[in-house]
């Protein structure tokens, strides 16, 4: 299909930058913020474990999919916290594998809870030139070398403060610039893209309305090089910690996300997300789904 090269061609011409963009479109991270930032492991003494899963731009072929499953949790000083990560991206016939351990040390402070965490792990990416549908039968050398893929070291660093009313947070994701080489054996010319730096703020606040509502507005700041800058803007309103509605805007990719969750239990929550898109894309996709669950419980150390 003709909608199939459109998608292999700008994963060509981009290169290191489209492999950049599979990084962590997640958007319910208010309960979640592993998935962005090593220090949030154990922030809040409990024994987590999340569960995302993301299918963009539906209606497109070969539209973007996430699925991110962490948990972590505090050692039994509750100055150190660890945990994991293992997330899987695919966008067309490009796709990528992460596995990560993470570590977070706790400094408390007058005002609050200073963490600093490190992940580090092993990235997998590859492109799997089998799954390209051509307009016509081509006898296309290219497409004919079959799946191509490479393993890199990788690490993950962040800063991250909470009081009780407040957060701020700070990241950097891909420190070591993995590289990947794009060399098929049919040509000639050596060929690298390079997973650029990802850098992360974020910030929240949490207001009290009476004695069963609350309001938690957000910012949530991302940059990466050859990138343009994604901005989103949020709030939503909870109702005795059992459910919450609200919905975020997206300045990087033209979406506005409307969100819901419910406690199913004490220790079990759920999560549901449905991104509109707006502006000219609109006209080729059909929005976009995210499912969260989470499972915290409080350690008794």
């Amino acid at each position: 299909m003709k909608s199939h090269l459109i998608i292999l061609v700008i994963a060509l011409t981009t290169s290191g930058t489209c492999f950049a963009q599979l990084g962590t479109p997640i958007v319910q991270y208010s309960g979640n913020q592993l998935v962005y930032n090593p220090a949030y492991a154990g922030i809040h003494n409990t024994f987590s474990v999340n569960l995302s899963a993301r299918h963009s731009w539906l209606g497109f072929p070969g539209a973007p999919r996430i699925i991110n499953f962490n948990g972590h949790a505090p050692f039994r000083d509750q100055r150190h916290a660890y945990g994991w990560m293992f997330q899987h991206d695919k966008l067309g016939n490009l796709s990528s594998n992460s596995l990560l351990g993470n570590y977070a040390h706790k400094i408390t402070l007058n005002n609050g809870i200073l963490s600093l965490g490190l992940q580090t792990g092993v990235f997998h990416r590859g492109i799997d030139w089998t799954k390209i549908d051509c307009v016509d039968d081509w006898d296309d050398p290219v497409l004919q070398t079959g799946y191509k893929h490479h393993v890199n070291f990788d690490a993950n660093f962040g800063v991250f403060f909470t009081t009780q009313t407040w957060f701020l947070g700070a990241s950097a994701h891909h420190l070591t610039n993995p590289n990947y080489d794009r060399t098929l054996p049919n040509m000639d010319n050596e060929r690298q893209s390079q997973m650029r730096t990802q850098f992360y703020l974020m910030t929240g606040y949490c207001a009290t309305l009476n004695d069963r509502w609350s309001i938690r507005p957000e910012a949530f700041l991302r940059y990466v090089h050859t990138a343009p800058l994604s901005l989103n803007l949020g709030a939503s309103f909870h109702y005795n910690q059992i459910f919450g509605v609200g919905m975020n805007f997206r300045t990087g990719q033209k979406t506005v996300n409307f969100n819901a969750h419910v406690a199913l239990s004490e220790c079990m929550r759920m999560g549901y997300n449905y991104g509109v898109p707006y502006g000219s894309i609109k006209r080729y996709q059909h929005g976009s789904h995210e499912i969260t669950i989470n499972y915290s419980l409080t350690t008794n150390h």
